[in-house]
């Protein structure tokens, strides 16, 4: 069968509690023990399936596996997760104890993180329940077997009282719930505290169902709130509702796959490659020093080469060098993302007569892309010399006989292409008034990057 799959991947979700000997001493762990819609069980486990038949024997289309941080699902998976407590009460003492807890998941954290797409979608729809005391914060309770909401908002997210390894065993007197206004916030609190726990196993907190959703890849990261003791949060609290502390709060990482590997295919960027700046560098009197200092890439977002967000970039996705080589040579000093558009910004101009090249390091396929461009006054028709032809090329482009780009035309830098240019193309040819003379200057090699 052929795979469709992405790896999703658990990493626990923890909060350790030193005790008085300094050991981490508490935890909140979360785990994957159900997955609806994958091969588990055989072979081809973590493959795509809708029946038994099309994973290898033995395993079967989803159903309950042990308990890991770390599983394989697809796009429409539905991942059922448990969060447990254990290991609060510091070894040979008798305190602090749990009489209360918390665990406070941050949706937005849900979303995938650019070049990943997609989102962790918590699992809208019935739920099921034996008894109303399972369907806290929901006025109509258990009815035929189900929590009935009339929002339809809790179906992923829920505690399940009477499990026999629940964290405050039934009927112990307590409240809690999942308080789906706060982002799925988790907790329970005995009404007795006199009557705190100490456990050394593992206790189940709280069920939440995750659906991979369809266009899911990538990497994820999905975070719990620190202990804030005047916030709503992720806590544990003793015998006296005091925040058992310090607390260190482990992401979350799921790993969708390598199927979206970020911004693959440059569709174009500007300056274009090989481009060749024809503009004068400075003003008559050798004020106003110009030159590109930035470039501008475009990926290509189609369905076979997505780019929807290139947020993730950073400098070290770009190096610049030059040709010939240099002592000192550019470098990338920030990058501005703009959708599938970034902006990387050099330290300073670039060097006349010589081509600066960014390479942009991507996914492999197809790996590292270079766009070399350079600065040559008076190189109208971007042949990299600077000639008399050029006149002539540039009053080709203002009759509308050729075509030029703004770098080409607007010579004075003037933000227009007029018949003023001619003669600024003039006085560089010659080394008119502080002008250096650009008459049959070239570059010092043809474009390393030319087609």
């Amino acid at each position: 069968m052929k795979s469709f799959s992405c790896c999703l991947s658990l990493v626990f979700l923890s909060v350790w509690v030193l005790g008085a000997s300094g050991v981490p001493a508490a935890k909140f762990s979360l785990v994957a023990v159900r997955i609806n819609g994958t091969c588990v069980g055989g072979a081809d486990a973590g493959e795509h399936c809708t029946r038994d038949i099309d994973c290898d024997s033995p395993g079967v289309c989803g159903g309950s596996i042990a308990p890991t941080a770390s599983v394989s699902a697809n796009p429409g998976d539905k991942i059922q997760c448990e969060i447990f407590a254990s290991e609060w009460t510091p070894e040979n003492q008798d305190e602090p104890v749990l009489s209360e807890f918390s665990v406070t998941f941050l949706v937005e954290k849900f979303q995938a993180v650019p070049p990943a797409q997609g989102e962790l979608i918590p699992f809208r729809g019935l739920r099921p329940c034996v008894h109303n005391d399972e369907c806290w914060g929901l006025p109509e309770g258990c009815v035929g077997g189900f929590c009935v909401s009339s929002d339809d908002k809790a179906g992923g997210a829920f505690i399940r009282v009477l499990r026999e390894d629940y964290v405050f065993l039934w009927p112990w007197p307590q409240i809690g719930g999942v308080d789906f206004s706060y982002n799925y916030r988790f907790g329970a609190a005995l009404s007795s505290p006199s009557s705190g726990l100490v456990y050394e196993v593992p206790k189940y907190c709280g069920t939440l169902i995750l659906t991979v959703s369809d266009d899911a890849c990538g990497v994820f990261t999905v975070v719990m709130e620190d202990c804030d003791p005047q916030q709503s949060s992720s806590c544990m609290r003793d015998l006296w509702r005091i925040p058992i502390l310090p607390l260190v709060v482990e992401p979350l990482t799921i790993d969708a796959g390598e199927d979206c590997g970020g911004c693959e295919v440059i569709e174009s960027t500007y300056p274009p490659n090989c481009a060749l700046d024809a503009r004068q560098l400075t003003k008559p009197d050798g004020t106003a020093r110009k030159g590109w200092s930035s470039i501008e890439f475009t990926f290509e977002n189609t369905e076979a080469n997505p780019c929807r967000d290139t947020s993730y970039m950073t400098t070290d996705n770009f190096s610049v060098r030059e040709y010939p080589s240099g002592p000192l040579p550019p470098t990338i000093s920030s990058v501005t993302p703009n959708g599938n558009k970034i902006t990387a910004t050099l330290n300073r101009r670039i060097t006349l007569q010589k081509w600066t090249c960014v390479t942009y390091h991507g996914p492999d396929p197809p790996g590292d892309q270079e766009i070399c461009f350079g600065h040559l006054p008076a190189d109208v028709s971007n042949d990299e010399t600077s000639a008399p032809a050029d006149i002539l090329w540039l009053i080709d482009c203002l009759n509308g006989v050729r075509t030029c780009e703004d770098y080409q035309c607007d010579v004075d830098r003037s933000v227009m292409c007029g018949p003023p240019d001619i003669l600024r193309v003039i006085d560089l040819l010659n080394g008119a008034e502080q002008y250096d003379q650009w008459l049959n200057e070239s570059m010092p090699i043809a474009c390393p990057t030319a087609p």
